[in-house]
């Protein structure tokens, strides 16, 4: 029961990530048509998530000007989960756009021999990472995972 809820949780969170993205596409250069498919946008998350877990942002190609924020916190690249993340679950959903050239997903991170469930959203403009938006639910933090259900 605890498993459906989390996983539930996560992908509200998701949805809700997405959504607040899709919403600052008024104010975002949109990608070029074709500029990076489903396949495309699937391999920035895997290099996003290895860079993470490498502890080295360098890793991940970005404009020059990437915004990074976890959980509504702006932050610099490299603060934040990616200190903390000891590495990766094997649980993960894409939710590629490649109209708009967005990737949402769901993920687990071992945060510290702590399980935490996140959810990120990325946009990538000529492939190149420009934003990436991050929810972490931590086990001793406030939120559903936290919650002591």
């Amino acid at each position: 029961m605890r498993k459906r809820f989390v996983v539930l949780s996560a992908f509200v969170v998701l949805m809700f990530v997405f959504a607040m993205g899709c919403l600052n596409l008024a104010n975002a250069a949109p990608a070029r048509a074709g500029d990076c498919d489903r396949t495309c946008l699937n391999g920035f998350v895997d290099q996003y998530m290895a860079a993470v877990a490498a502890h080295d942002p360098s890793k991940l190609p970005t404009a020059a000007n990437v915004r990074y924020t976890e959980n509504n916190v702006e932050m610099k690249l490299g603060e934040g989960l990616w200190q903390t993340s000891d590495g990766w679950g094997s649980y993960k959903v894409y939710v590629a756009d490649p109209q708009t050239g967005q990737i949402g997903f769901l993920g687990v991170s071992n945060e510290d021999t702590h399980l935490s469930v996140f959810a990120a959203r990325l946009k990538v403009v000529d492939h190149k990472v420009t934003e990436i938006e991050v929810i972490v639910a931590r086990p001793d933090g406030p939120g559903p995972s936290g919650s002591g259900l």
